[in-house]
């Protein structure tokens, strides 16, 4: 538990400078505190050392795609928009190992363009829960981390109508990382429920049973088929068996939460839309720990999570019932943290450390 320790630091520290960003009156003077607790998380990810599981085999990329060609990163088995990345940055940077400064701020800037557009509502409660629930999978698998945020940005930028903004932040997402894809059937969806008035949760509900049964069967014939030898190792066995309890309990809070306080007119909205998104995300999740890629196209879904649970937080009308949902909300964040990165052993993210003081 101690390990944890320079994670939930950080965390709360961010959130308490987000606090008292918000609640400033003058303008730049909530940027100022704004600005500061994003680039405060963004140097966090950046100075790590060895921590991540992908941490050296980025590391490994970045020095192979700098003393590379331009028409031979063309020709790698990675997106373009990452291998151009890390080419243009190998000719300015000093050392590698900035690389994750900019892989960062890449990470980080999504979610706080989101709370751009509710003009930082829910930034506190929507950067905590993003740091607790997704960012430790960001510092294992960047480029998905990346492209997760920018999906949600395009979700968010379709709610609101801007199609133009929508597409732009879905071909960005797609050019981190080709998974992204399974998020333009929801897109289209989103599109004819609008347009046709049709109700969404039906069309969610086809679309991801059917994304499910193509990942679970298909999706390794399609891969080997399309030329995509580096990923022959998805679903070489689906265990049924490996569905756990766990798994399924640690979602449960994500998906009640939102539903528990829902008006009357959150049914008819864009919220509504969100929540349905959730839905999916928590089938990938728990159904995909049956098969070992599955339940990364669920962080595509859960994304929502970080504007939806504050947002339900804030609908609470009584005072006191607010504040013992938000104690119960952090206090869930915790357990969340520790139960899937410390019991689970899914991900190596601990112990912290920094290459600023040699490593340790």
């Amino acid at each position: 538990m101690f390990d944890c320790l320079p994670y939930f630091f950080v965390f709360a520290l961010v959130f308490i400078i987000n606090c008292i960003g918000v609640r400033q009156k003058r303008v730049w003077l909530r940027k100022f505190f704004i600005i500061f607790g994003f680039l405060f998380l963004v140097f966090f990810i950046g100075f790590r050392y060895d921590v991540g599981t992908d941490y050296n085999n980025y590391l490994e990329i970045f020095e192979r795609t700098a003393d590379a060609s331009f028409e031979k990163i063309f020709a790698s088995d990675i997106e373009p928009f990452v291998s151009i990345l890390f080419k243009v940055s190998s000719l300015f940077l000093l050392d590698a190992r900035l690389i994750f400064l900019i892989l960062g701020f890449l990470t980080l800037w999504p979610i706080y363009r989101v709370n751009k557009i509710y003009d930082y509502k829910y930034l506190p409660y929507s950067v905590l829960s993003y740091s607790i629930l997704f960012l430790p999978f960001g510092l294992n698998g960047i480029r998905q981390g990346i492209a997760a945020g920018f999906a949600l940005l395009s979700f968010v930028f379709l709610n609101e109508d801007k199609k133009k903004n929508a597409t732009f932040y879905f071909l960005v997402a797609v050019l981190f990382h080709a998974s992204s894809l399974v998020v333009l059937p929801y897109l289209i969806a989103i599109i004819v429920a609008k347009r046709k008035k049709i109700n969404f949760t039906w069309l969610n509900i086809i679309i991801t049973g059917s994304v499910s049964v193509i990942v679970l069967f298909f999706l390794k014939d399609i891969l080997s088929q399309a030329g995509f030898s580096q990923y022959n190792y998805i679903l070489n066995d689906i265990d049924i068996d490996s569905i756990s309890l766990v798994s399924v309990v640690v979602y449960i809070p994500i998906l009640v939460l939102p539903f528990c306080f829902q008006t009357s007119k959150d049914k008819t909205n864009n919220i509504n839309i969100l929540r349905n998104l959730m839905i999916s995300g928590a089938l990938f999740t728990i159904v995909g720990s049956a098969a070992q890629y599955l339940s990364r196209f669920g962080l595509y879904f859960l994304m929502p999570s970080i504007l939806l649970l504050p947002h339900t937080v804030q609908s609470i009308s009584n005072k006191n019932t607010r504040v013992l949902i938000k104690c119960l909300l952090i206090i869930y964040f915790i357990l969340f943290f520790y139960l899937q990165y410390s019991l689970l052993g899914k991900h190596e993210i601990l112990p912290y450390q920094t290459w600023l003081f040699g490593g340790l």
